[in-house]
């Protein structure tokens, strides 16, 4: 929290920044979570595959181009926050979380929502994938 990016992750150039300047406590990132449960609109980053005309979202992007982009329905099953801690503090605030969710979903725009629902610009700064379709680790 505090920071969103060109890409919606940690390699993009930052695009706004805010200071985190409350606390925020474990109850309203799990109010967010529970807000943010079931099936939700999602409009993929510009740096995706997501083709629009032929052309995917990415190759827009690199050109410094801005298309609309289709919103799509996921479903997300679950969202379980992963962190011990009761308040989350500092000029940025990171935590770690589960997610249980469609095929389809970019949990990259899930943490820029989370971050929206929670007042602040975000981004993801880590992904590691658990499972996909009947595989996981």
């Amino acid at each position: 929290l505090g920071i969103a990016t060109t890409t919606e992750d940690s390699d993009g150039e930052i695009v706004a920044k805010q200071k985190v300047d409350r606390i925020i406590h474990r109850s309203d990132i799990e109010e967010v979570f529970r807000q943010l449960t079931g099936e939700i609109a999602q409009t993929p980053p510009m740096y995706s595959a997501v083709k629009v005309n032929g052309k995917k979202l990415y190759e827009y992007a690199r050109a410094g181009v801005e298309v609309e982009r289709p919103t799509r329905i996921v479903t997300i099953h679950e969202l379980t926050l992963l962190e011990e801690r009761d308040t989350f503090s500092g000029d940025t605030v990171s935590f770690r979380f589960r997610v249980v969710c469609s095929k389809g979903t970019y949990v990259r725009t899930l943490a820029v929502m989370i971050g929206e629902r929670l007042g602040y610009p975000a981004h993801m700064s880590d992904l590691v994938r658990t499972a996909s379709g009947p595989f996981s680790l």
